[in-house]
């Protein structure tokens, strides 16, 4: 549960539970894919969070260069090196949470400021700092994922 409170505290603090149900759910492919499958597939991918199959989490993936990357239409991960597979299931690493379009709709950009005569402070920019809190939001979930994944292996050996 840790994992779950520090996706959400990172990500948004206005995430009603049901997304963060869905932004979890919108990690999880439903079919068992390799690496190499990840090259034969039709794009959207089909995610656990659109259960329904009625389009409101598009997920694609794309090839750019050597790399994997997975597009939500707000932005973009790598998928990195398996950290579990056997057994039809398969779990990647991804180098940041990915946003899907129904959880964090796009907002309209704010009105440009007037220019301030005012030095610069040297504080962090934004983008800067919403990188690193998806970096370890992340990491969160890639933890959250595995513990859920060796608890689920725990009880079927049991």
């Amino acid at each position: 549960m840790q994992g779950i409170s520090r996706i959400s505290s990172a990500c948004s603090s206005s995430l009603s539970p049901k997304d963060e149900v869905e932004l979890i759910q919108f990690h999880v492919i439903t079919q068992f894919l390799s690496k190499t499958l990840f090259l034969t597939v039709s794009n959207p991918l089909r995610t656990l969070a659109d259960g329904t199959n009625d389009g409101r989490f598009p997920l694609n993936i794309t090839i750019q260069g050597n790399d994997l990357r997975l597009s939500t239409g707000i932005d973009e991960a790598t998928i990195g090196d398996s950290l579990y597979s056997a057994n039809q299931m398969a779990v990647y690493e991804v180098d940041r949470v990915l946003l899907p379009l129904s959880v964090f709709p796009p907002t309209a950009a704010p009105a440009p400021e007037k220019a301030k005569d005012k030095p610069t402070d040297m504080a962090p920019a934004a983008d800067d700092i919403s990188q690193a809190s998806r970096t370890m939001a992340g990491q969160a979930l890639v933890n959250a994922m595995i513990l859920c994944i060796a608890a689920s292996i725990t009880r079927s050996t049991l």
